[in-house]
C-alpha cells in the first residue's frame, strides 16, 4: 500500500510539474526573421513595415493557427507568402512520459489542444525575392557551406544492441538514452567531417530497470564523412571504436554452495567488456533550423584483445540531434 501511495504521489507531482508544457511555458508571441536571398526587399507583414539589412528582416507575431501573411515588395516584384503554423516544441514535450506515465501526457495534450500558445511558426524563413512562384523555405538557402562549422549534439532516443561476448550466448536488447557530442566541419559546400564521442545504453532516467534485466553500454569515438544532398538530407561513412559492456543486476544471481564452495559456472559479478573496431553508417533528416533526426547503424567486427578477434556485432540508434553552427 505505501508502494502504491508513493507511486501515486510522484504521479501527481510530475502531472503538476509537465502537463500543458506549451500553456505553462509559451509565451503569447514569438519571433521570426525573414531572410531574402538574391536582393534587397520590403516585407510587409499586417501593419509592420520592415526594410531588409543584410537581406533579413525581423518580427514580433502572435501564436496562432492560423497562416503569417508576408508581403515582399522589391524594385521588380511584389508576391504573397504565407507561412504555416506548426505544434510548438513544449507541445510535443507532452509526449515525453507517455510511455512512463500515461495520465499527465494525455492531461498535457488536452489542457493545450485548444491553446494558441501550443502553435509557432519557423524562427527563420528563406524567401527567394527574385522567384515569382509564392514559397518560401525553412533552411538555409545557399548551397555552398564549405568552412562551415557545426557544434553536434544528440540524444540516441532508443538504441537496439547485438554483442557477441566471448564463451556466452549472444546478447540483444533495445532500450533507451544516450549522448553524444561532436564537431562537424564542411571542407567542401555540400561535404561534411563529424568527429563524435557518445555513449548508448540500455537504461532509462526515467523507469528503474527489473533487478534481472541485461545492462549493456557502448562508448565509442567516430570519424565519418558526410554528404548533403539537397536542403534537408545528409548520409555518410566512416569508422569507430567502441568499449562495449555488460552486465546483469547483483539482485538477479543465484548462488549455491556445496561445503561451502560455491558451485562452478558461477558467473562473476560486475562490468565486463572488451574494445572493438568498426564502422559507422549515419543517416539525417533535417526538420527545423537546428533539429535533425537521424538512424546511425554501426557495426562492429574485429575485437583486438578478444580470443575470438573476429566477431559481428553492431548497434542501430534512433537520433535526435542538434547542430548549431558556430561560425558565420
Amino acid at each position: 500500500m505505501i508502494k502504491i501511495m508513493k507511486r501515486l504521489l510522484n504521479i501527481l507531482i510530475l502531472s503538476i510539474l509537465t502537463t500543458s508544457c506549451a500553456t505553462l511555458f509559451n509565451q503569447p508571441h514569438t519571433s521570426v526573421t525573414v531572410h531574402t536571398t538574391t536582393e534587397p526587399s520590403t516585407i510587409i507583414h499586417r501593419y509592420d513595415t520592415v526594410n531588409t539589412v543584410n537581406y533579413m528582416a525581423h518580427f514580433g507575431v502572435e501564436r496562432k493557427k492560423d497562416p503569417l501573411p508576408l508581403v515582399v515588395i522589391t524594385d521588380s516584384l511584389t508576391k504573397s507568402v504565407e507561412i504555416q503554423a506548426k505544434n510548438s516544441g513544449m507541445y510535443n514535450a507532452n509526449i515525453l512520459l507517455f510511455p512512463y506515465y500515461i495520465f499527465p501526457s494525455v492531461l498535457g495534450f488536452v489542457i493545450d489542444w485548444r491553446n494558441p500558445k501550443r502553435y509557432t511558426y519557423p524562427r527563420h524563413v528563406y524567401i527567394n525575392s527574385a522567384d515569382t512562384i509564392s514559397r518560401y523555405y525553412r533552411y538555409y538557402a545557399r548551397a555552398d557551406y564549405k568552412g562551415r562549422w557545426n557544434l553536434h549534439l544528440s540524444i540516441p532516443a532508443v538504441n537496439y544492441f547485438l554483442m557477441m561476448p566471448e564463451n556466452e550466448n549472444a546478447m540483444t536488447h533495445t532500450r533507451y538514452w544516450g549522448l553524444t557530442v561532436g564537431i562537424d566541419y564542411y571542407h567542401s559546400k555540400d561535404q561534411f567531417v563529424n568527429l563524435g564521442i557518445s555513449r548508448i545504453a540500455n537504461i532509462s532516467i526515467l523507469k528503474p530497470m527489473h533487478s534481472d534485466e541485461k545492462r549493456i553500454t557502448s562508448k565509442y569515438v567516430s570519424i565519418s564523412n558526410n554528404h548533403r544532398l539537397g536542403r534537408q538530407f545528409t548520409v555518410g561513412y566512416g569508422l569507430s571504436y567502441a568499449r562495449n559492456s555488460r552486465n546483469f543486476n547483483p539482485l538477479s544471481y543465484r548462488v549455491d554452495y556445496i561445503d561451502n564452495l560455491p558451485l562452478p559456472g558461477e558467473r562473476k559479478r560486475g562490468w565486463k567488456g572488451h574494445n572493438a573496431f568498426g564502422f559507422i553508417f549515419p543517416a539525417y533528416i533535417q526538420t527545423g533550423e537546428y533539429f535533425n533526426i537521424g538512424l546511425i547503424y554501426r557495426p562492429t567486427f574485429y575485437r583486438p584483445k578478444l580470443s575470438n578477434k573476429f566477431a559481428n556485432e553492431h548497434s542501430i540508434s534512433l537520433d535526435l540531434a542538434w547542430k548549431i553552427r558556430l561560425n558565420r
